[in-house]
Order: C-alpha cells, then structure tokens, then sequence
C-alpha cells in the first residue's frame, strides 16, 4: 500500500506551514516515539456501509469520516410495497473509553409506494464538516458502530427516532 505523507497530514495543518512529526503524533494522543505508519493509520478515513431492510422497503446507507471534520452520508432507500412509507435512519458510533455520548449521524425521508404517485426510491449524499468530529477524531476511530432504520406508513415509530436523534441523549447529532 503507497501512502502519500503530504495528503495524509494536509487537513491537519496550515497551508504551507511546516508540520512536526511530534505535535502531530501529540494532537492524535499518540506517544513519542511515534511510527509514521502509526499516524497514516490513525488518519486514514472511517467509511462505513450498512443494509437497510424492513418489510417491504429496503437499502443502504454510506457514512465516510475524515480526521479534517469532513463527513459524507449517503444512502438509498427503495420502496416495492403498495403504501407510501415514511422512514428515519441513524447510524450511530459510541465512543470507546470516552464519557461522551455516541456521535448520531440521522436522516428522515419518504418513499412512494405502488398506489402513490411519489418516487419509490429517495437517494441521498450528504455532506459537512464538523469541529466535532476533528476533535474527537481518535475515539471516532475506535468507536463502535451500528445503524437503525424504522419504516412505517404511520408517523410513530419514525417520530420516536427523530426524537432519539434531537432530544437529549447524551450524544452529538450532526445535523445535515
């Protein structure tokens, strides 16, 4: 595997700024000495995939992390059922040896079924950067992560995730 040292440490310094391997390895909660190995490793993105699957709507979604802030969620959901349904899905990471709540990383949308005149499918990418992701960029990387997806035609269950997702739970919502 080729690592190119200049795009790996880029996002974590200045432009033209002269980077140190040791306040690099120090701002990542590494020791000194460090292994150059050891930094490309900690700094290299966390891209996530998961299965969405109920009944008769089903899909995936994509979470892409970056040490910068930098996070992409994209997905796709497919209704093939007769009602129209209404979904919510939150992939979420709990943090490893961290009193901070997990990081929740939502998205609600809706589907068109076959008595519907909506589309049966609903795509997205979405894209920030977050200062909370940078910052805890080192526990995001050993974090653990899962997905939840609920899909109804009422609006209940869908309702009590998006509630989970900005009610206070001790986590970070990183809103889109």
């Amino acid at each position: 595997m080729s690592m190119d040292l200049r795009a790996i440490l880029a996002p974590r310094s200045a432009p033209d700024a002269q980077v140190s391997m040791r306040s690099v390895s120090e701002s990542l909660g590494l020791g000194i000495p460090v292994a150059l190995r050891a930094i490309a490793d900690v700094l290299e993105p966390v891209t996530l995939s998961f299965t969405l699957d109920a009944g008769t709507c089903s899909g995936e979604c994509r979470l892409r992390l970056a040490s910068d802030g930098s996070v992409q969620y994209a997905g796709r959901v497919h209704d093939s059922g007769a009602l129209s349904a209404s979904y919510a899905a939150i992939v979420s990471i709990s943090l490893v040896g961290s009193a901070d709540g997990p990081f929740l990383f939502p998205r609600r949308g809706h589907v068109g079924g076959t008595f519907s005149f909506e589309s049966r499918d609903d795509d997205w990418d979405m894209n920030v950067r977050h200062t909370l992701v940078e910052k805890n960029w080192t526990a995001l990387k050993a974090g653990l992560p899962s997905a939840r997806v609920d899909f109804g035609t009422g609006t209940g269950a869908i309702e009590l995730i998006a509630g989970l997702a900005s009610a206070a739970t001790g986590g970070f919502v990183i809103p889109f």
